[in-house]
């Protein structure tokens, strides 16, 4: 019983840590965690997976509409010389 007491303790003084960082920061908002909307993310050019994704079927779109075939060393569509 102690010890739950003392997580629940370390986890309510955690938390309230938190809560007083996004009260009294100029910015009053709670720091931004997703990787396609974090600014330092995108500084070191690190996308999200999604993103990545639509990306990559744009791409495939746009080189199956030239009339590219996929490469035959991978699954993507890819302007090589393999073609």
């Amino acid at each position: 019983m102690q010890t739950f007491l003392l997580f629940a303790f370390v986890l309510a003084f955690c938390m309230l840590c938190l809560e007083v960082k996004v009260f009294f920061s100029k910015k009053r908002r709670f720091p931004e965690t997703d990787i396609g909307r974090s600014e330092e993310m995108r500084k070191r050019g690190i996308t999200c997976v999604r993103q990545d994704e639509l990306d990559r079927r744009s791409r495939e779109r746009r080189l199956s509409a030239k009339g590219y075939a996929p490469c035959s060393g991978c699954s993507l569509t890819e302007v090589c010389g393999k073609n």
